[in-house]
């Protein structure tokens, strides 16, 4: 069981999550495919690249000794971590607001989403200060909260898409407290600011 949780925390890990949270608003939701002027799939490749700059930046840090794995249970290299991917998240949405011509031929939704994700991280990082916080269940329920508010707001509502990231969502908290990484109210802590994070940046 150990090692199947140690997979699931590293497939499903928060830095890997707007990677996987836009593509299942490109492929899953045809309004947001079918809006935009240019191919989304340009979008989610920036993401991916921005989310493997992390991981690099991220892997930089433990090989200097900043951090002892990427997957750390240490408050203070943690703080790195998060520090890390707010900064590369934080300067991706920069650019990508500032480009007008970028925000014209792409859904509103994927950039609100995005900026629910940087939102999220920023709170983690905030929280890190003070408690531990599961930043795994943040990333997943970000996807989740996304996902439920563009189905509140268009005519494609994918239910089984819903359960289906519930269950993965329930799949990583189990995950994460048999590595005993996080306890019970540090899994619902973080469910509750992915979900809140992206569900009220497009609700809103």
């Amino acid at each position: 069981m150990q090692v199947f949780a140690q997979i699931i925390s590293y497939l499903l890990h928060p830095v890997l999550m707007p990677v996987y949270g836009m593509g299942i608003l490109i492929m899953g939701y045809d309004e947001v495919s079918q809006y935009s002027q240019n191919d989304p799939m340009n979008l989610l490749w920036l993401v991916a690249s921005i989310s493997g700059l992390a991981i690099m930046m991220s892997l930089i840090l433990k090989n200097l000794n900043y951090v002892s794995s990427l997957d750390t249970l240490d408050p203070r290299e943690r703080v790195y971590l998060y520090g890390v991917g707010l900064f590369c998240f934080g300067v991706v949405y920069v650019m990508l607001m500032r480009n007008e011509v970028i925000r014209e031929i792409f859904h509103p939704a994927l950039f609100k989403a995005y900026f629910g994700a940087v939102i999220a991280m920023a709170i983690c990082l905030i929280v890190t200060f003070f408690y531990r916080i599961s930043a795994h269940m943040v990333g997943i329920a970000g996807v989740l909260g996304m996902c439920y508010a563009v189905g509140n707001q268009s005519f494609y509502s994918n239910p089984l898409l819903l359960v289906a990231l519930m269950v993965i969502a329930g799949i990583i908290g189990t995950a994460r407290m048999i590595r005993e990484a996080h306890d019970m109210k540090q899994i619902v802590l973080g469910f509750a600011v992915g979900f809140l994070s992206t569900y009220l940046s497009i609700s809103l």
